[in-house]
């Protein structure tokens, strides 16, 4: 019981004081919440009151699914630039705008995320092309698109490719190379064999010239022939249609007409009619003439004056028939050589 002359009722100042320091809790507790509020977007997350911006979530150093999903919250999207970093693969190294900043609803934050280390490149060679079969340029064509060269280019016949195909490489196709490097081709220049023309019955100089323009080398020979006019092809071997390779020799036989008799004129002092010495070695009629007493003058034929070796006359002064004695003069003009055909 209480004393006599005490109320029980608390004194009126008491209960003044307790509701001041209860209301000045409920305010520290109303400030601090809205200040989590507000530091947390949750004003903004809402979709009333007007608001129109954003604070961009930090996610640097989240997995890039997850700063996905964290951006999506607060109704930002996200764009992704992967590149190399020492970071492990898929975790976002930077954001821009960076996080923090207020932006508009619906605007775009883009992320840069790891790839992981950058590895090494490893080094690819060159694989060396078929070139067997194409046409020199495109050879060299392929070669270039593998980072090659055209090397040594020799030519060779062959009865397996056309003339300017490719029918051997080195290096093989296939085989692996350094950049840069040379590969050596043969190229076909066409059939080996040709066929011998026929050149029987022709004067010389077109019988070589069919001969020549064959890829053949000629050799002539000259014989008498009582009925085959001089300079006319008598044979020729290999003969007419014969396969052989390319420069090798067809021997014709050309006549020198009747065969004439010994080259001496019989000179005497009263004088002899100098015969024909077309066709006849200079040197063998000037050392019969000679021995006849008769000089003899050796002059250059022009080119093309006639046909034969080297040191055949193609002409004479005087003309045959003229009677020549001791010490008349004979010019006869010779083929020299490089005159021949």
């Amino acid at each position: 019981m209480l004393p006599p002359g005490t109320s029980s009722e608390p004194k009126a100042g008491s209960r003044r004081a307790g509701l001041y320091v209860a209301a000045a809790l409920v305010g520290l507790a109303l400030v601090a919440l809205f200040a989590y509020l507000l530091s947390s977007n949750f004003f903004d997350r809402g979709g009333g009151g007007g608001i129109s911006k954003v604070r961009v979530p930090g996610v640097v150093g989240l997995d890039v699914v997850q700063a996905r999903a964290n951006l999506e919250d607060f109704r930002l999207e996200a764009s992704v630039e992967k590149t190399a970093d020492n970071a492990p693969a898929g975790q976002v190294i930077a954001q821009a705008p960076d996080g923090g900043t207020r932006v508009d609803r619906g605007s775009i934050v883009a992320l840069t995320v790891s790839r992981g280390p950058t590895k090494p490149p490893v080094a690819v060679q060159p694989t060396v092309p078929e070139l067997v079969g194409l046409p020199l340029d495109e050879a060299e064509t392929a070669l270039g698109d593998e980072g090659l060269v055209l090397g040594e280019t020799t030519e060779e016949p062959s009865d397996d490719f056309d003339e300017g195909i490719v029918s051997d490489q080195s290096p093989d196709s296939g085989a692996e190379v350094d950049e840069g490097s040379s590969v050596d081709v043969t190229v076909s220049s066409g059939s080996g064999l040709v066929l011998v023309p026929g050149v029987v019955g022709l004067d010389e100089a077109t019988a070589v010239a069919d001969i020549r323009g064959e890829g053949l080398v000629s050799s002539v020979e000259r014989v008498p022939d009582e009925e085959v006019a001089a300079g006319t092809v008598i044979s020729q071997s290999p003969g007419e249609g014969k396969e052989v390779e390319t420069r090798s020799t067809v021997t014709i036989q050309v006549s020198t007409g009747p065969e004439k008799p010994s080259p001496s004129p019989s000179a005497t002092e009263e004088g002899a009619p100098l015969r024909d010495l077309t066709g006849e070695d200079g040197d063998e009629v000037e050392a019969a003439l000679e021995d006849q007493g008769i000089e003899v003058d050796q002059v250059p034929a022009d080119k093309g004056a006639c046909t034969g070796p080297p040191g055949t006359i193609c002409s004479q002064e005087p003309a045959p028939g003229t009677v020549v004695s001791d010490g008349d003069t004979v010019t006869i003009f010779v083929l020299t050589k490089g005159k021949s055909d």
